[in-house]
């Protein structure tokens, strides 16, 4: 079957699905589920920047992602909206979230500015060497981004248990960047030579700040979908949520609109 690139938030940014396959390999501690997408070193999968809804993240966000890399020795693009098609077009550089391929450590980064190196600068951190990732391990990875905390901009966790950055005073900055880029998951735009190549399962994105709470109490637990805050989520598979219900490849809005043919199944009944 097809990889399920459906987006089950209420915003309907489902991605367009270039050479990324589905695989049985699934994390032990995510409840439900038995799909997980599979990133071979050159596929990807990416929102358009016309097709997207919410993506322009800004002052606080959060990026959480199930990982399985089989390869930790290169910078890998984990979900980002940002084009690195060259210098200077720093102005569709908006946000990333990767691996960054000094000692693996996480990285966070956002941009301001249009050119390079006069108008430009960027706010963002790394995660401590010490916490890198492992080839062939699932783990739970959480990037979180927040302007406003004058402490400590970034922060990272793994498996719910929050990860202390690099540099935790990072540069502040205005308004970031609004361009045009694609959204992405494992690589970015413009750029063939950096991209991710391993396992990916339940992709979420959100506008604001995940607390150490919420992040710790529900990242091994699939979401309904409509949660607050909540603009993308990719299980890479077919769920039944507060967000719009898919079965096969149709799909039903949350208003209970019919798309594509889909088969609507009431509780207690089975699909066939």
């Amino acid at each position: 079957m097809a990889l399920d690139v459906t987006d089950y938030s209420t915003n309907t940014n489902d991605l367009t699905n270039s050479g990324v396959t589905e695989s049985n390999d699934v994390p032990a501690g995510l409840s439900g589920g038995s799909l997980s997408a599979y990133f071979d070193g050159s596929s990807y999968a990416y929102v358009s920047d016309a097709n997207q809804t919410g993506l322009h993240l800004k002052q606080t966000w959060t990026v959480e992602a199930w990982l399985k890399p089989t390869k930790v020795d290169a910078w890998q693009p984990i979900a980002s909206k940002s084009y690195v098609g060259g210098w200077p077009a720093i102005a569709n550089r908006e946000w990333w979230a990767d691996i960054r391929a000094i000692e693996n450590r996480l990285e966070a980064i956002i941009f301001e500015g249009a050119l390079y190196p006069d108008d430009y600068n960027w706010d963002g951190a790394q995660s401590d060497s010490t916490t890198g990732f492992v080839v062939n391990e699932w783990h739970h990875w959480v990037w979180v981004y927040n302007q406003g905390d004058a402490t400590t901009h970034v922060r990272f966790y793994k498996d719910g248990v929050y990860l202390p950055p690099q540099d935790p005073a990072a540069t502040h900055i205005g308004d970031p960047n609004e361009g045009t880029a694609s959204f992405m998951l494992g690589k970015w735009d413009g750029d063939e030579t950096a991209t991710y190549k391993g396992y990916m399962k339940d992709v979420r994105i959100w506008n604001d700040v995940r607390t150490s709470t919420e992040i710790a109490n529900n990242y091994e637990a699939p979401l309904n979908g409509d949660e607050d805050n909540l603009v993308a989520y990719y299980p890479f598979e077919a769920i039944s949520s507060g967000g719009r219900t898919v079965i096969g490849s149709a799909r039903v809005e949350a208003s209970g609109r019919v798309v594509a043919g889909a088969r609507i199944v009431h509780p207690g009944r089975t699909a066939v």
